[in-house]
């Protein structure tokens, strides 16, 4: 198994990824988190505006590499609305399900 691993893992894309988020993505990756900076006040909740190495579809790094972020407060503009986890909210749904589940369970 090892020889068909190359070392070497897609950039991951952080622009418009809230911190948290970012940091799965660039762990979730094989990376590591290298300097944060920016203007954000707190890093929980701040997008990431800019990121070192710049992603570049197909675009491979190295396994363990770091990524520098810079974060901002307010949300970047042209990021999609499809990435912000308040859309997300909703997008699941049992509505009553477990209700229903424990009505047919009895006996």
């Amino acid at each position: 198994i090892t020889e068909r691993i190359t070392g070497t893992v897609s950039i991951p894309d952080l622009v418009c990824q809230r911190y948290d988020a970012a940091i799965f993505l660039i762990e979730g990756s094989g990376l590591a988190l290298g300097d944060v900076m920016g203007d954000a006040v707190y890093r929980e909740g701040a997008y990431v505006y800019k990121q070192e190495p710049e992603y570049v579809p197909g675009m491979q790094m190295a396994v363990g590499q770091r990524i520098n972020i810079y974060l901002t407060d307010n949300r970047p503009g042209g990021c999609p609305d499809d990435l912000d986890p308040s859309s997300l909210d909703g997008a699941g749904g049992s509505d009553g399900a477990t209700e229903e589940e424990n009505f047919e369970g009895g006996g």
